[in-house]
């Protein structure tokens, strides 16, 4: 991680500890997240239907990975904003590959993640969470916010979860 996505990182975390509410508009490419900064943004999500639409591909984890991660650093490199992407439900149910696509959105300048809970099982989702933690313990000056938990006819849907790369933390 470099010292620009760290402080970025570190914006970002105090973003969610101001008095205000933070708000993430979305972006899909490198002119609407310019806009989305010149309008006021203190913070930039992805979308993940717009990112595959600017594309040509459908949304649902049909955007191919590399294009998705060319994207993120794009759009990291144009403006200078904390950037948080939807990375759908990890575009794999291999944790190896996970893993290492999370990594992949980090190192293009990402400063955190939201992955959807999907319709799969809940000890998949589980599997899931554990690999960005994992992710998160292997990546200097990491750290993971509180996951958010429903609990639906007695089961657990993680709806998303965010880890942001932090410095001295």
């Amino acid at each position: 991680m470099n010292t620009s996505t760290q402080a970025k990182a570190a914006a970002f975390h105090e973003l969610h500890h101001a008095d205000q509410i933070l708000v993430l508009p979305n972006c899909w490419d490198v002119l609407s997240a310019i806009i989305l900064k010149e309008a006021g943004a203190k913070a930039i999500a992805t979308t993940s239907a717009g990112l595959a639409w600017a594309h040509g591909y459908a949304d649902g984890e049909k955007l191919p990975v590399d294009v998705l991660i060319r994207s993120v650093g794009e759009i990291t490199r144009a403006i200078d904003l904390p950037v948080t992407v939807d990375l759908e439900s990890g575009y794999s149910d291999d944790l190896a590959t996970l893993a290492r696509t999370i990594e992949a959105v980090i190192d293009a300048g990402a400063v955190g993640i939201n992955l959807e809970d999907g319709s799969k099982t809940p000890e998949l989702l589980v599997s899931k969470i554990g690999v960005v933690k994992e992710v998160a313990r292997r990546k200097e000056g990491t750290f993971i916010e509180k996951p958010v938990a429903t609990v639906s006819s007695c089961r657990a849907w993680f709806n998303w979860i965010r880890f942001v790369p932090l410095s001295n933390r």
